[in-house]
Formats: structure tokens, C-alpha cells, sequence
């Protein structure tokens, strides 16, 4: 018996081994490119107060007879602490001319005077202009950063600017970027830069990797190739890997990329034709509901907030579109994201909205759906699979599209 005994622990302590050695984390170097980077297709809103002429020369710069001169400040990230205080001279034949404090030594230098530019092709932005600010301190001496204006008239985003002021374009966030080698290939990734804390913090870091291996990264919002940590680093899926960052130095221009477990993968998988996940939230009235409560609808979920406008916006579409297809088989649930859902409350209430809603709930919003652009909507049909969660190429959910996606896919009913 004795010799039984002593077999069966063996047994155990070998399976136990193999299972630490399946388990093991891989591994994966990385190097970073030179530098900070910015790109200007995530460029932050900032807003620029008009200023007298005149005023402008205590500043050290002379503004012309009929010149408008705005005045802001431009921040690493956007509402942070190292600013870079800024003017704009807008001359009565439409041309601007940009004023950046980039050494923060007070004044304007002859260096610090930057025409802008026209875009060719024209797009959403008429005009943008680029140059370096510097940085007090850390393992970067600068930053590149790119200011745009938009065509008179366009409000960015609606209603931001005030009459009088300029809505005003720039790249508030600054990143890393390199390559990792993988087994069959290497992968681009991104990651965030804190300029307060003078490092990449993977706990609360932007990270972007190139999962579908075509060589760029997909910005687009709820992309699976861009990802917010909380708390800790996101975890990526690609190549049947499921990868984190580990570390990241800065020195050395180097970083590692490690192999995360299943369990730490606790995002849901937005992908269209998928089914989405069954959650628990709380609702309005402090009761615990389940996603899967209701069957056999068409689902809108919502994530909105009272101090997003655009959120706000939406809502009259919302409604237009809930009192058409409710009686069809339509329903809306809305994710609020007001940390005192009182207030929400309050404004649904005046609008005479009543379907039902969901209180903030920071690991539901934050780790499970990865919400990190409001507004957030995601369209599921009646078997409960993702119909569309917005992004683009994807069937329109926002203001007025949202009755003729539904006439669309509820045609008949």
C-alpha cells in the first residue's frame, strides 16, 4: 500500500510540473524607435480666447490693423501640466499664423513663429503646422507636435467653440513605437507616453500592437488593436498568442512582450457575428439585472454620459428610433457613465426617456467592454449576436442613421 501511496504522489507532482511547464510564460524583445511620436490623426480639441491686438505686444507680438489674435494653451496630455502657452493672428485676407512659447521661457522667439500650411488633398482640416516644444525633463529632450484648423464655419466637435473663440486641432498625445519579434514575424506596437511621470505607466498607458499583421494599426474606436490599461497592461490576441507588455526601458530603447493566461484576458471580443457575453449591471433603481434578462430583441447599448455632449446629442435619435421599433421588437439599454447617476436620471426625465439604464460600473465599462471613446454603441439582434458596434464599415448607430440601420435590419417585422 505504502508503494501505492508514494506512486499516486508522483503521479500528482508530475502533472503538477507539466502544468507549471505549459503554463510558463514566453517571452517576446522589443526595440523602440528614436524619439517621441505623434500622430495627427489623434489630434485633441483645445479651445483659443480672442484677445485684443494690442495686448499682444506685451506677449512680443505685433499684430497688424484688422488682425484677430486668439490666445490657449497647448498641453501634454490634453489638460495637463506641461503647457505650452500659444496665439494665433488671424489677418483679414484668411492668413494664420501660429505663436508657440515651445522653450516655456516666457516670450515668443523668431523661432517660435510658424506659418501654417494647406493640406493637399483638403480634408476635414484646412490648414496644419508642425514644430518641437521642449521638455524639462526625462529621457526625451522634445516632442513634435502638430496643430490643425478647421474650415470656418465647422464646428469641432459641435458646439465646443463659443462665438468669438477657435476650436483649435493638436496632437495632445505623444507615444513610443517598435517592433517586437514574434515566432513568425515582427509586430508594431505603441505605447503611450506620461509626461507627468516621465515614463510609459503600464498601468494606465494607451497601447496599441498590429494583431492582424498588415503592417499598420487600426485607430479607429473599439478596434482590438488599441487598448487602455487598467490597472494593469492590456492583453492582445494574435497569432494564437494572448500578449502584454512587461516592461519598457527607455535608456536602452528596448521593451519585452510576455504571454498572458486566459484568465487575464477579461475583455469581451466586440466582433461582429459574434455573441456577446452575458454581464450583470445595476440598474437606475439599485437592482442587479442580467444582459440575457431580455430575449429574442434587438438590443442598443448605450455608453453615454451627461457631460458628453455628443452622448447628449444622440439621445433625441434614440428615442425617435425607440418609439418606432419598440412595439417590433427594439430596446435600448443605457451604460451612463456619470459617476452620480442622479444627475442622468434628471435629464432623462425631462425628455421624457424611460427605457432602462445602467449605473457606472468602472471594471464593467472599463476591463470588460475596454469603453475608451464616448459616445459607445453596440447593436446586437435578436439571437444576441453583434450586429454592429459602430466603428467604421460598420452599420451607423449615431444620430439620424440609427432609424434607417433599424428600418434596415427590421424591415418586415
Amino acid at each position: 500500500m505504502a508503494g501505492i501511496s508514494s506512486l499516486r504522489v508522483a503521479v500528482v507532482l508530475i502533472a503538477a510540473m507539466s502544468a507549471g511547464v505549459s503554463q510558463a510564460q514566453t517571452t517576446f524583445s522589443g526595440r523602440l524607435n528614436a524619439g517621441l511620436h505623434v500622430d495627427p490623426d489623434g489630434m485633441g480639441v483645445t479651445v483659443f480666447d480672442p484677445v485684443a491686438s494690442d495686448d499682444t505686444t506685451l506677449l512680443g507680438v505685433m499684430a497688424g490693423a484688422g488682425d484677430k489674435v486668439f490666445t490657449g494653451v497647448l498641453a501634454f496630455p490634453k489638460g495637463g501640466s506641461l503647457q505650452y502657452k500659444a496665439l494665433i493672428v488671424r489677418s483679414p485676407n484668411g492668413t494664420d499664423v501660429l505663436y508657440v512659447d515651445a522653450d516655456r521661457d516666457g516670450r515668443f522667439g523668431d523661432a517660435e513663429r510658424i506659418t501654417f500650411h494647406a493640406l493637399k488633398p483638403a480634408g476635414f482640416l484646412k490648414d496644419a503646422a508642425e514644430f518641437e516644444v521642449s521638455l524639462p525633463d526625462g529621457p526625451f529632450k522634445s516632442c513634435p507636435m502638430q496643430v490643425g484648423l478647421v474650415p470656418d464655419g465647422v464646428p469641432t466637435p459641435p458646439g465646443l467653440a463659443k462665438p468669438g473663440q477657435l476650436a483649435v486641432l493638436y496632437t495632445s498625445l505623444a507615444f513610443v513605437e517598435g517592433y517586437a519579434q514574434l515566432p513568425r514575424r515582427k509586430m508594431l506596437v505603441r505605447l503611450s507616453y506620461n509626461f507627468d511621470k516621465r515614463e510609459i505607466d503600464l498601468s494606465s498607458a494607451m497601447e496599441w500592437m498590429d494583431v492582424n499583421a498588415d503592417g499598420r494599426l487600426d485607430l479607429t474606436a473599439r478596434s482590438p488593436e488599441m487598448l487602455r490599461a487598467r490597472g494593469s497592461a492590456p492583453v492582445f490576441s494574435t497569432e494564437g498568442l494572448l500578449l502584454q507588455v512587461q516592461s519598457v526601458d527607455l535608456e536602452r530603447k528596448s521593451f519585452i512582450l510576455r504571454t498572458a493566461s486566459a484568465t487575464k484576458d477579461r475583455r469581451f471580443q466586440l466582433v461582429v457575428g459574434t455573441t456577446l457575453p452575458d454581464f450583470e449591471f445595476t440598474d437606475f433603481a439599485g437592482v442587479k439585472r442580467h444582459f440575457s434578462d431580455v430575449k429574442g430583441r434587438y438590443r442598443l447599448i448605450d455608453f453615454w454620459a451627461t457631460w458628453c455632449r455628443p452622448c447628449v446629442e444622440d439621445l433625441p435619435y434614440q428615442k425617435r428610433a425607440y418609439e418606432a421599433f419598440h412595439a417590433r421588437g427594439f430596446e435600448i439599454l443605457g451604460m451612463n457613465g456619470d459617476e452620480s447617476f442622479e444627475k442622468a436620471a434628471k435629464m432623462l426625465q425631462r425628455q421624457g426617456i424611460g427605457w432602462e439604464q445602467a449605473r457606472m460600473d468602472n471594471d464593467l465599462y472599463g476591463s470588460r467592454f475596454q469603453i475608451v471613446q464616448w459616445p459607445t454603441m453596440i447593436l446586437i439582434d435578436e439571437r444576441g449576436k453583434i450586429v454592429s458596434v459602430g466603428a467604421a464599415q460598420h452599420l451607423s448607430l449615431d444620430g439620424e442613421h440609427l432609424f434607417s440601420t433599424l428600418e434596415s435590419l427590421m424591415n418586415g417585422r
